[in-house]
């Protein structure tokens, strides 16, 4: 099932209302089809380093995560990864910045 997608704005990791009504959807998800295992991975665009967007993919995922514990998901039910700028889904030149690509990723398995 999935993915789900969350997007962020420009180096940020924040959920805005509409990512939290998505993730809440998510969380309903997981609990109608037990037991299922949330993998997330956390994606930026190709702007800022290397290193920086790791970081960033790994903070969105993280985010992502906490938002799923506090709705009622275990935290053995969860994983989470960051692929920072290396899997666009808009692929881009080195420093561009695309939108769709600073995204957090959800997909369930069983």
């Amino acid at each position: 099932m999935g993915p789900f997608i969350v997007y962020f704005d420009f180096d940020d990791s924040t959920l805005s209302a509409a990512e939290k009504k998505a993730l809440n959807e998510v969380a309903w998800n997981m609990i109608l089809v037990e037991p299922t295992f949330a993998a997330i991975g956390g994606h930026t665009d190709r702007a800022g380093s290397d290193r920086y967007n790791m970081a960033l993919g790994a903070k969105r995922a993280q985010v992502v995560s906490d938002y799923l514990k506090e709705a009622g998901i275990s935290p053995k039910r969860i994983a989470r990864t960051s692929f920072g700028e290396r899997q666009p889904m808009v692929p881009t030149a080195d420093g561009v910045r695309e939108p769709k690509n600073r995204r957090a990723e959800i997909v369930f398995l069983k």
